[in-house]
């Protein structure tokens, strides 16, 4: 019998290495993260609490310890202009790392929300979908370590699975082909029918 959970990098900080494998021998068997991103300015304009560095030394702790975790990887979080900082930030951590699974999903923005009350004041722009499928491949592109990649949620206007490396070349061509063929209008549209997550 093992049990998982889920966390924020913040969750894992007051935890020594020494009490993490302690948690693990009381069969802590996987923990899902929310790192959103590793772009320090995305994640102090979101008002994280944490930062690219944290993500780094926390998860190094979990590695150590021998507990496995999934990384959620928010695209789009960032705002127009922001995709490919954002991917090459988050990837260049990754690597660093040693993440089960990555699962992607794309920043959808509902009225109830305080962010979409900054998209109407203007002071936040919501990332393009082609910047955000590019943000998806660079991020991908970049990385270099084996894992398994979970982008099939409905907030992705392309769904992708695979494990890397052995299904990169294929993922980028999906990629490749869809900002090819889908304008954006089109991809605009599929995220304003989405009404929950």
């Amino acid at each position: 019998v093992s049990f998982g959970m889920f966390a924020r990098v913040t969750d894992i900080a007051p935890k020594s290495v020494a009490e993490l494998k302690n948690l693990r021998h009381m069969k802590l068997d996987s923990i899902n993260i929310g790192i959103e991103t590793a772009h320090d300015p995305t994640l102090d304009r979101m008002n994280k609490g944490y930062h690219a560095s944290d993500i780094l030394e926390q998860l190094s702790k979990l590695d150590e310890a021998g507990i496995r975790y999934n990384v959620f990887y928010l695209n789009g979080l960032g705002g127009k202009g922001n995709g490919e900082v954002s991917a090459i930030a988050t990837a260049d951590v990754l690597n660093r790392l040693h993440p089960c699974i990555i699962n992607i999903v794309s920043l959808t923005v509902f009225p109830e929300s305080q962010l979409y009350q900054d998209v109407l004041d203007g002071t936040y722009i919501e990332e393009p979908e082609i910047e955000r499928l590019m943000e998806m491949r660079t991020l991908i592109d970049r990385l270099d370590i084996k894992v398994n990649l979970l982008g099939h949620h409905i907030s992705n206007t392309v769904p992708i699975t695979g494990a890397l490396p052995g299904d990169k070349a294929a993922i980028l061509r999906e990629f490749d082909e869809a900002i090819a063929r889908f304008p954006e209008t089109e991809l605009k549209a599929y995220r304003n029918r989405i009404w929950h997550l």
